[in-house]
């Protein structure tokens, strides 16, 4: 939950500032308790779970072939992406639990939570992209298979976070905008190419029979997306209505429900490397749904 303690010596009240709706809110302390418990549930077990996970993505594919390396790239980044918010959520934990957090500290939190609100988003928008390409577009996904253009693809998204992380320390209340803008075409996109092949995937090929196993492909695929595009929905959509609701909701109001649907938009991050790992035969099978088996 991004709402950071501010400590001002001309009053003795503590007041706190919400990241997100750039409102300033004395909390009571039921509502202190309730983040600091929630987020003390939720954040320590999720990295303990989490960075091994994603570090083992990051180890498989960066130890793989170099056609591998192509084929997996938007994986590794989206790996790297949800590592760095990781290994940066104990200054998060500091600034909720530790004596002082000031206006720095703030900044480079909110810049964790781009991470994930922005960040992973638009590489996984990539993977949807990517998939969508090699079963409706298998020309054009041949075409831009190589490495070279999947390094030019992703330098370009890292640049685009880089621009979001800079906005930031000049108006580190623009994460508001940053989420909504973001969900809203990231979702959109998402959704178009996950429909269109589900849809592509149920229309029937000439060469498809039963004999050549065609139809288990196609519905092992269609598996597939539908898990995806249910993840994101249940992970991203809350945390959107809720944010879309911010100048109608008091702020308090706003916290409570912000808290655990932005957490859940969190614990999203855990489903991509355990798929992996499961494509990857690193897992056992039941550890993980089904329909993500290769």
């Amino acid at each position: 939950m991004i709402i950071i303690p501010e400590y001002n010596n001309a009053s003795s009240d503590n007041s706190t500032t919400n990241s997100i709706s750039g409102k300033c809110v004395i909390p009571s302390p039921a509502l202190i308790l309730y983040i600091q418990g929630l987020t003390g549930t939720v954040m320590l077990p999720y990295v303990v779970l989490c960075l091994p996970a994603n570090l083992w993505v990051m180890w498989l594919i960066t130890h793989g072939t170099k056609e591998s390396l192509a084929a997996e790239l938007f994986h590794l980044n989206t790996a790297i992406c949800e590592t760095l918010f990781l290994l940066g959520s104990p200054l998060h934990l500091y600034c909720l639990f530790g004596p002082f957090c000031g206006p720095v500290f703030q900044i480079l939190v909110a810049e964790l939570w781009v991470l994930v609100f922005f960040g992973r988003p638009l590489f996984q928008c990539s993977i949807c992209v990517e998939r969508y390409l090699a079963v409706v577009q298998p020309l054009t996904f041949i075409r831009f298979k190589p490495l070279r253009y999947r390094v030019v693809f992703s330098g370009l998204m890292w640049f685009a976070i880089t621009i979001n992380l800079l906005s930031i320390w000049t108006a580190v209340h623009s994460l508001s905008s940053i989420i909504a803008i973001t969900f809203f075409l990231t979702l959109s996109v998402i959704v178009f190419c996950c429909l269109s092949v589900i849809w592509s995937l149920k229309q029937p090929a000439p060469a498809d029979t039963a004999r050549t196993g065609g139809n288990n492909m196609k519905r092992r695929a269609f598996n597939i997306f539908s898990l995806n595009l249910g993840i994101f929905l249940v992970t991203y959509l809350p945390t959107f209505v809720i944010v879309s609701l911010n100048n109608i909701l008091s702020s308090n109001i706003f916290l409570y429900l912000f808290t655990p649907s932005s957490f859940l938009t969190v614990l999203g991050g855990i489903a991509q490397p355990l798929l992996y790992l499961h494509k990857a035969g690193k897992l056992h099978r039941t550890w993980v749904f089904t329909a993500a088996k290769p």
